[in-house]
Parts: structure tokens; sequence; C-alpha cells
């Protein structure tokens, strides 16, 4: 196996690991994960950003709390500069 191979492995897992603290009632977790979008978009890259950061994105705006849909919308810049607007 090649490092290409290895490297979209780790993402799978990552994007997976993602979706599941997304997915949680843990808004302490989602919070913590937003703020790291931006910096999670360099790591995945601009097309797995674009495919699976942004809908789940998308998905923490749909939660109740005000303080996570905060957070997504600090976030966003950060993703916008590292995949293009």
């Amino acid at each position: 196996m090649n490092y290409d191979d290895e490297v979209a492995k780790l993402r799978e897992v990552i994007i997976d690991l993602i979706r599941s603290i997304i997915n949680s009632a843990d808004t302490t977790q989602q919070s913590v994960l937003v703020k790291k979008f931006g910096s999670l978009s360099v790591f995945f890259g601009r097309k797995m950003t674009l495919d699976n950061l942004m809908p789940l994105i998308i998905a923490c705006f749909n939660k109740k709390d005000s303080n996570l849909r905060r957070d997504c919308i600090k976030g966003i810049p950060d993703i916008c500069a590292r995949v293009g607007a």
C-alpha cells in the first residue's frame, strides 16, 4: 500500500469520527470540533471538504444550541479561505 492510499484511509476514518460527534447529543464536543473545521479543511483538501465537511457544518446549523450555531458561523471564513469561496 502506498502513501496516498494510507492518507485516504485515514481521512475516511476521521470523517467517520466527525460524523459520529456531529450526530451525538454532546454539543460541547461538537462546538470544539466546529472550531477546528478550518484546520480540518486543510487536512481533507478542497474536494473532500466540500463533499463531506460542508454538509456536516449545515447539520450543525440545524442544532438548537445557539452557541454551536455561533461557532459554525465563526468557522465559515476559515473554511472559505482554504477551499475558496
